[in-house]
């Protein structure tokens, strides 16, 4: 009879790797120790010492590349691990011994370039055409480039850098409104607007006048608090300006909720138990207000959901919604859409 033994589970074998890793780690750095303690009065001490330049430059990423080649560790981290036991081994050899490092350091780092060339060409062209593609569903370039970079960089890294490219697309590229579209919602009477243009210009002013008396006496420091200072009223620009850019879009059975570039999330309309108009005295305390701007801006519809629904922003996450409270410029509009789209979806006509 044959014996099955189980497979082992994904998260043990990334705990093995890491262990094999480190265990690795570890025994090549006292070998080192060790071979460069026995080459002092070696009388082939220069075989040696160029022997472990190969082996702490070379041999160990490669070795590391084949532990990581079929885990979820990108592969492109061997470039690191490379820089990191280069200048191990730099600190490790006596400098009279390195002139085989040097040159394993020149030619590896130019092949890291053409490398890193390489790939950025490549991922570009593939961006690009996935972009073009995208583009024709659904003209928002936050989840278009956000759905894009999911397929060539770590989930850590995607909401940093579509944050990021999205800051600039809006902030100088994009400037005219999408066509209207009876299926889009806009938010652009919102009050969290009128604070954001208000805190823009206070900034800018703060700026100029804290550039000017720091000038005097730290001319460096001056530039890096103004070099800052205009990062943050291009990250203010952008958010204002996705306001306008990113509406809401409701299809015919998904409702897709955007405040610009702070937040958002997609609800099933078969999951939707009741959408109603919210007033100022609305009982709204058990709602998740759908704004992170909520103290400048009053929800107008609640939204009650059969199902948890996870609301994404920024840099997190927020699980287990199932109650929204949101702004939108035309509420009587979204409701009536919601509801017949609803009655559509179950076969019958909205009397």
């Amino acid at each position: 009879m044959t014996q099955h033994y189980p497979t082992p589970q994904p998260k043990l074998l990334s705990i093995l790797r890491l262990t094999g890793l480190s265990l690795s780690f570890v025994i090549v750095i006292l070998l080192s120790f060790y071979v460069i303690s026995i080459s002092q009065d070696s009388p082939d001490r220069k075989l040696l010492l160029n022997a472990l330049s190969y082996d702490l430059s070379i041999i160990f990423p490669l070795v590391y590349l084949i532990f990581i080649w079929s885990g979820r560790i990108p592969k492109l981290s061997v470039i690191p691990v490379f820089f990191v036991m280069t200048i191990i081994a730099g600190y490790l050899i006596p400098k009279d011994s390195q002139t085989h490092l040097n040159h394993i350091s020149g030619w590896v780092l130019l092949l890291v370039e053409l490398v890193l060339i390489s790939f950025v060409i490549l991922k570009s062209v593939k961006a690009r055409r996935s972009y073009r593609q995208l583009k024709s569903a659904d003209n928002d370039f936050y989840t278009n480039i956000n759905t894009i970079l999911k397929d060539s960089f770590p989930a850590f890294l995607v909401k940093i850098l579509s944050l990021e490219f999205s800051v600039i697309y809006y902030s100088f590229f994009r400037w005219r409104r999408p066509p209207h579209r009876e299926s889009h919602f806009s938010q652009a009477t919102s009050g969290a607007i009128s604070v954001l243009w208000v805190a823009l210009f206070l900034i800018l002013i703060e700026t100029v006048v804290i550039h000017i008396l720091l000038h005097k006496w730290a001319p460096t420091a001056a530039w890096i608090a103004t070099a800052l200072s205009l990062y943050g009223l291009i990250q203010i620009l952008a958010i204002i300006k996705s306001f306008y850019l990113r509406p809401s879009r409701l299809s015919s059975d998904v409702l897709f909720l955007k405040c610009g570039l702070l937040r958002q999330v997609t609800i099933n309309l078969s999951s939707i138990l009741s959408v109603t108009k919210a007033s100022w005295n609305s009982k709204k305390e058990d709602h998740f207000y759908f704004s992170p701007l909520k103290d400048f801006e009053t929800p107008n519809i609640l939204l009650e959901l059969s199902e948890d629904h996870s609301v994404g922003s920024v840099y997190s996450t927020y699980p287990g919604i199932r109650k929204l409270a949101f702004y939108l410029d035309d509420p009587d509009k979204l409701i009536a859409s919601i509801k017949k789209a609803q009655h559509e979806r179950a076969g019958s006509v909205p009397s």
